[in-house]
């Protein structure tokens, strides 16, 4: 490999990380991530790379960083659920998608980095005044210790359905905290599969009226009804403990 890549100074100490090390891999993965769209050779695969993806195994993964499997699954699974990747399988191989990688390697002065607003803007925008009124008036409205970036729509989901989904939680009276949202991106990343990517969960949630995101299977098969029936903070909660540490 050839060329450079950004990295910002604010990726060590980021909430998302547990130490350094955890830091140091995710920089890697963008280091490792293509440029351009690029066909590639791995595990005896062709396979197809988008800017900004990376074919990788667990396994290979910890052997090129000395650390064990375990390790990296730890990594991956915390990452997916802060919605800094997203992991895919492609040809049998897992490829790894950096959400924000257009953000982070944005050119300053460049016409890329002028266009690369952040999501969550570019929704607003597109939204109109009267929309972009209620989001703000919700965001002001958060508790105290609720970050004001908190519930940003989560990469590869339509930002319209985004913002019917925050409206139904509004009107069941759920709460809208960092824990409450983070619980929300959890749920995403242990639902989404090729079937069921995060886009089509969030709409199929917003379609539904539900203020929390739920497994579609079952209710498709009638078995399933919403879990935010309890309290939201408590299931965000439990979401928590049965992952790794954030």
């Amino acid at each position: 490999m050839s060329g450079y890549v950004r990295i910002h100074r604010s990726l060590v100490g980021h909430p998302a990380f547990r130490n350094d090390a955890e830091a140091m891999a995710f920089a890697w993965l963008v280091i490792r991530a293509q440029w351009k769209p690029t066909r590639v050779r791995y595990k005896e695969r062709g396979i197809m790379l988008q800017r900004g993806q990376v074919a990788i195994s667990q396994r290979d993964m910890a052997r090129a960083l000395d650390r064990d499997k375990a390790w990296i699954e730890r990594l991956w699974k915390r990452l997916r659920g802060e919605a800094m990747i997203n992991v895919a399988s492609e040809a049998g191989v897992a490829v790894i998608t950096i959400c924000k990688y257009e953000e982070y390697q944005a050119e300053r002065g460049s016409r890329e980095a002028l266009d690369e607003a952040p999501r969550e803007a570019d929704a607003r925008q597109a939204q109109g005044t009267e929309q972009v009124r209620e989001i703000r008036e919700e965001e002001s409205s958060q508790p105290n210790g609720c970050s004001p970036r908190a519930w940003s729509c989560p990469p590869g989901v339509n930002p319209q359905h985004w913002t019917d989904f925050k409206r139904n939680r509004r009107t069941k009276r759920l709460t809208n905290s960092e824990t409450a949202y983070r619980g929300q991106l959890k749920a995403i990343a242990e639902l989404t599969d090729d079937e069921w990517p995060p886009g089509r969960l969030v709409e199929y949630a917003a379609e539904k009226g539900w203020g929390s995101i739920n497994d579609p299977r079952t209710t498709l098969n009638g078995k399933s009804h919403e879990r935010s029936d309890r309290d939201p903070t408590t299931a965000a909660l439990e979401l928590l403990r049965a992952g790794a540490p954030h």
